[in-house]
């Protein structure tokens, strides 16, 4: 399964104030000691949405989001009253997926197409379609598609159904036990 959380800044926020804020109250290293979090890797949005984060999550099963261990460490909430009047939005969504979530190299983009269907193709790209099972479902199918950055600059719309995002971080996996 995929965990994914999208959330937007309004335009007079900064993205080393909002980097710093993330990585102290969300680190990675927190949600992969969460039993069910297998991988963590973030994300920020060019294009028409270049003022979009997102946070993508390798996790076991949907009862990995309501476990004592996650909300114990602040799981499903900001931890702080300080940032929420400056997000403009916040969507959590968990997919349905039998393989693990990418792990996007540091000179790739990742790709995201939200539709009510699974016939959407885009040139340059090999889309994997996932069904919205659980959370907010702000989309009934995701599509993600890893792809190089000049595929991706071609991609960029202003449709909000589709999003190109370029990794923040590396992918890190949970340590086994």
């Amino acid at each position: 399964m995929i965990y994914m959380v999208e959330c937007a800044l309004g335009p007079e926020q900064t993205d080393d104030a909002w980097n710093r804020w993330y990585a102290d109250m969300k680190p990675p290293e927190r949600l992969l000691s969460v039993p069910g979090f297998r991988s963590a890797q973030r994300f920020r949005g060019t294009g028409p949405r270049r003022q979009h984060y997102l946070a993508l999550y390798d996790v076991e099963s949907p009862e990995t989001m309501s476990s004592p261990a996650y909300r114990g460490i602040g799981g499903g909430n900001f931890l702080t009253d300080v940032w929420k009047p400056l997000i403009q939005m916040w969507e959590r969504n968990l997919f349905g997926r039998d393989t693990a979530a990418p792990r996007v190299p540091q000179d790739a983009a990742l790709v995201l197409v939200d539709a009510a269907t699974t016939d959407l193709a885009l040139p340059g790209c090999t889309i994997e379609w996932m069904r919205c099972v659980g959370l907010d479902r702000t989309t009934q199918f995701r599509g993600l598609a890893v792809v190089t950055r000049a595929a991706a600059e071609a991609i960029v719309t202003n449709t909000s159904a589709i999003g190109v995002f370029l990794p923040r971080t590396k992918c890190m996996v949970a340590p086994t036990p």
